[in-house]
This record gives C-alpha cells, sequence and structure tokens, in this order.
C-alpha cells in the first residue's frame, strides 16, 4: 500500500481488503491508523485545552475504531468455510 489510509476511498480500500489474501494491505492500514492515535495521544498528553483534549481523543478513538473496523472487514472478507 504506497498510499497513507488518508489518501484512499474508503470503497478503494474495501476492494483492496478484498482482494488482500495475506492481509498485507490490513496489517499497513491497522498499523498506520494505530500509529496516528499514538502521536494524537501524545499530543493530547502534552498539555492542550481542554477543548482541543477532547477534540484529539475523539480522532484517537475514531483512528482505534476504524483499525478495528479495517480487521473485521478483512476477516469478513476471508472467512473460512467450515
Amino acid at each position: 500500500m504506497s498510499e497513507t489510509i488518508a489518501e484512499i476511498d474508503p470503497r478503494e480500500l474495501q476492494e483492496l481488503l478484498r482482494n488482500d489474501k495475506d492481509g498485507g494491505v490490513r496489517d499497513a492500514a491497522v498499523a498506520e491508523m494505530r500509529s496516528l492515535a499514538a502521536d494524537i495521544k501524545k499530543r493530547a498528553e502534552a498539555g492542550v485545552t481542554p477543548d482541543e483534549f477532547q477534540r484529539l481523543t475523539k480522532i484517537e478513538v475514531a483512528l482505534l475504531t476504524g483499525a478495528l473496523v479495517v480487521t473485521a472487514a478483512w476477516s469478513g472478507y476471508h472467512r473460512k468455510a467450515a
């Protein structure tokens, strides 16, 4: 995945995940979202106004939730038949 997660259209990401047999796209997307979330958390903890802290915390949660959604979507596309 040469683009950042923010640069990929959601429909394109969906298609990439469908075709991602080895989980490489999933892993890269999840790693990027977790890394961004960690950076946001550090920024929030460095000392910001209460309003900025709340805004950054929402962004952090959104990124971590996005990572879970990507993992769940990939798992759904690649569920093995029992």
